[in-house]
């Protein structure tokens, strides 16, 4: 009858030390690397870049929607603008037309008045 044997891990370190070996160094690595506080300096300034990275393409992103919507806004806004100049001008113009007429019209008079 066969026995079945008992296996536990440690029993499995013990038989292979180089294994032991770095079983236990990397726990010391990974306690030391707990309680540094340059671990947790690096990792806060990291966290910032990381922020800060995303802060800026967002930013970006949103002046890029701002121009091109500034640029349509502004060539929309540009042809009423051209409109209404050129409806006042038009206007004007037609007033200093009448201005003028008026104006040939004294000068005529006065001219008779002196013959």
């Amino acid at each position: 009858m066969l026995r079945k044997a008992s296996f536990r891990p440690v029993d499995h370190l013990r038989l292979c030390p180089n294994v032991f070996i770095v079983q236990t160094r990397m726990d010391a690595f990974i306690s030391s690397r707990k309680e540094d506080p340059s671990v947790k300096e690096r990792e806060h300034a990291l966290q910032s870049l990381d922020l800060s990275y995303h802060k800026y393409k967002e930013i970006v992103r949103h002046l890029d929607e701002g121009i091109q919507v500034r640029f349509l806004t502004g060539l929309y806004f540009r042809r009423i603008f051209e409109r209404l100049f050129q409806q006042f001008y038009n206007d004007l113009t037609a007033m200093l037309i009448q201005f003028k007429e008026s104006c040939v019209e004294w000068m005529i008079g006065r001219r008779s008045e002196l013959k």
